[in-house]
């Protein structure tokens, strides 16, 4: 219901899109249940591919690949949410040189996921819930660049892109050599070996069908 829920919100339409459909202005997507969105060289696409973060939409896909493809033109935010989805996707957006907006834990509902990101990804902006929309809002209008900041492309993040569409496509893969380690921990889903993978201070995990989690959502899915 959530697309019905937002287009009542605004002007803007929303919607559930189709696997390959082209982005465009003014369109919000919302992913449908049970399905990966993630960008691929101007449009959208809908994978069943391994959960991420115990969850499938996640969030860590489609921040990750958006910044693979547009760069310094995206614009992550992270809102109320319990456990850390999004964490390492914001981290990926920033180190691209994209802007990282994240509300005040203090104004959150569940203030988990805002601090989570705050804590791993870092932001541009962090306020609150009612002053986020005028601020992307004027970043878009007016075409504002000044928070960003240059930053080094992250390799690993590439790598591990790489990976997850492989992946998304319901193939079996493993990380790519050098990038990971296997870990002590298996799989809460399907029982297989966890590779380690570290970002800054982003500690993370990812088995060889796919499934990933940070460090929380890795031990909620032991409890």
């Amino acid at each position: 219901m959530l697309p019905q829920i937002l287009g009542r919100k605004g002007p803007l339409p929303a919607k559930h899109p189709e696997d390959g459909e082209p982005i465009r202005p003014g369109q919000i997507f919302v992913a449908p249940p049970d399905r990966h969105l993630t960008i691929q060289d101007g449009v959208v696409r809908l994978t069943r591919g391994p959960r991420e973060n115990r969850h499938r939409p996640a969030i860590d896909p489609l921040f990750r690949t958006a910044a693979k493809v547009y760069d310094s033109r995206v614009i992550g935010i992270i809102l109320s949410g319990h456990l850390d989805d999004g964490a390492a996707g914001l981290h990926a957006i920033r180190s691209r040189g994209g802007i990282g907006i994240v509300q005040d834990p203090q104004d959150a509902q569940a203030a988990q996921m805002p601090r989570s990101a705050l804590q791993y990804g870092g932001a541009d902006y962090v306020l609150p819930l009612t002053q986020i929309g005028p601020l992307v809002a004027e970043l878009v209008t007016n075409c504002r660049r000044s928070a960003m900041k240059d930053k080094q492309t992250n390799i690993d993040m590439d790598k591990e892109s790489a990976n997850a569409e492989v992946m998304a496509n319901l193939e079996v893969s493993r990380p790519n050599e050098g990038h990971g380690v296997p870990s002590a921990f298996s799989c809460p889903e399907c029982s297989g070996v966890l590779w380690e993978l570290r970002e800054g201070g982003l500690v993370r995990f990812r088995c060889r069908v796919g499934h990933g989690y940070t460090m929380a959502s890795l031990a909620d899915g032991r409890r």
